[in-house]
């Protein structure tokens, strides 16, 4: 079983970096601000390391694993504040988030086959908080060592 969830975490890791390092090439070429080259390069490589990670994972290297973590935590975290924004997503979510307006609501969002990368110094006008509780199952999956 461990087996078979350790390759569903490598197959998603691969199709959303792949997808995603295609969306954020896209986003290069046309030579826009240079806040929105770097913002793009930056997604780049996360989406790149990601797609290398799934493949490290899926050959059952140790390396694979240590990335595939340290990926996985960083799709932990959903904000999106007036002052700042971040969600990172491949292969798939499932966000569990917390909007700030009244009233405080719980919102889920799920979606299989996604990418995204959002990192910018704006955001929406209601502050919302959450977690990827794919990612956390991901993480988790990661970290079970097998006796």
């Amino acid at each position: 079983m461990h087996r078979q969830l350790l390759r569903l975490v490598g197959v998603l890791e691969i199709a959303g970096g792949l997808f995603g390092l295609a969306g954020q090439v896209e986003l290069l070429l046309p030579w826009g601000g240079m806040a929105d080259m770097i913002r793009a390069l930056l997604g780049a490589a996360v989406f790149a390391l990601m797609l290398i990670a799934g493949l490290l994972l899926l050959e059952h290297q140790s390396a694979g694993s240590r990335m595939s973590r340290w990926l996985q935590l960083a799709q932990l975290p959903v904000i999106g504040t007036p002052m700042f924004s971040y969600a990172l997503h491949a292969g798939g979510f499932l966000d569990v988030v917390l909007a700030f307006h009244r009233p405080i609501v719980v919102d889920l969002d799920a979606h299989l086959g996604a990418w995204r990368w959002t990192l910018t110094a704006s955001g929406p006008h209601t502050v919302h908080l959450g977690v990827n509780a794919a990612a956390l199952a991901g993480w988790l999956v990661l970290q079970w060592r097998r006796p």
